[in-house]
């Protein structure tokens, strides 16, 4: 599991509690270690060969991905108020005993914690939890217009949507992905924002878009 897809966890569902948090993110520990020991796998295979270069900035990545995953867990067993399992104890410790360690040391540490580890404890299920979604009303699907803006100018794009279930609006982000794949994201004004009910969010928002 990905950090970007434990992100999307986070913001995209409402419902989700401390404890539940706590417990993917434990999952998503376990999925970054296996993920390091492939890196290194895969860079050991690939020395002396083309594509060693791509290879061990991935284990690099890898392992900062790890550490990444394991400073989240600590901050929301902490707001859960949870003992964490065997298996991220023992990563725990090894990080705090080798933080300045090369990826593929601190592979060799976590493969055999990654081994002995027990099954996870999967919560409950929880019928509160909901997927929180955007339905954008302008521009309209079906509508051909081509936008075309210069270098140095804006164009000005109105914006409509209709967003459920979002606890916190102004987590809300609109994010524009330009032909030469750049992406923007940005929160729209406060007064953009308008409570239909307990559960639906309009807003009505514009964007300038333009290449500078």
């Amino acid at each position: 599991m990905k950090k970007t897809h434990f992100c999307k966890l986070q913001h995209q569902f409402s419902g989700v509690t401390p404890t539940e948090s706590a417990c993917v993110c434990a999952l998503s520990l376990r999925v970054a270690a296996a993920r390091l020991c492939a890196a290194v796998a895969a860079e050991e295979g690939a020395a002396g060969v083309a594509g060693a270069a791509g290879a061990a900035g991935g284990a690099l990545s890898a392992a900062h991905a790890l550490t990444q995953h394991a400073e989240t867990l600590d901050r929301l067993l902490a707001q859960a108020s949870m003992e964490p399992d065997s298996f991220t104890i023992a990563v725990f410790q090894q990080l705090s005993l080798s933080a300045d360690s090369k990826p593929g040391a601190l592979a060799r540490a976590v493969l055999p914690l990654l081994q002995a580890a027990p099954l996870p404890v999967i919560p409950k299920p929880n019928l509160n939890i909901r997927m929180c979604t955007a339905t954008i009303i302008e521009p309209a699907v079906d509508n051909d217009t081509v936008l075309r803006f210069c270098a140095g100018l804006v164009t000005h794009v109105d914006l409509e949507a209709e967003v459920l279930r979002v606890r916190d609006p102004s987590a809300l982000r609109v994010r524009v992905a330009y032909p030469d794949r750049r992406v923007h994201a940005r929160p729209p004004p406060p007064d953009h924002l308008r409570p239909l009910d307990h559960q639906a969010t309009s807003m009505l928002s514009w964007l300038l878009l333009g290449r500078f």
